[in-house]
């Protein structure tokens, strides 16, 4: 797989999905460097998701095998639903939701 700087990437962990923007891939240190964009979160009793604005939330790295590619068209139903959530965001929350999802990463 070959992923570089600027393109937009994803991790999944447990039922959350991390959407970021790859800010450096280190491959002799097999770690990427991502800046968050969206924090989705699926629920596992209704199968609804809800998609949260963390791009005011830290930089995070992570090992670079569980980084993966988006594609355009999962990459505009992103767009589409942060521009029609655009300020009506618990910034404090999605952090906190954003620290719980880094938790769940650093335990794969």
């Amino acid at each position: 797989m070959s992923i570089a700087a600027y393109q937009i990437v994803y991790v999944d962990c447990g039922q959350s999905r991390l959407y970021g923007e790859l800010v450096q891939h280190m491959a002799e240190r097999q770690t990427c460097w991502l800046r968050p964009i969206s924090l989705r979160q699926t629920s596992p009793t209704t199968e609804t998701a809800e998609f949260l604005d963390v791009s005011n939330g830290p930089d995070i790295i992570c090992a670079d095998h569980v980084i993966q590619p988006v594609l355009d068209t999962d990459w505009l139903t992103v767009l589409a639903t942060l521009s029609a959530t655009k300020g009506d965001c618990d910034y404090r929350s999605a952090n906190q939701h954003l620290r719980q999802f880094v938790t769940c990463l650093l335990s794969l």
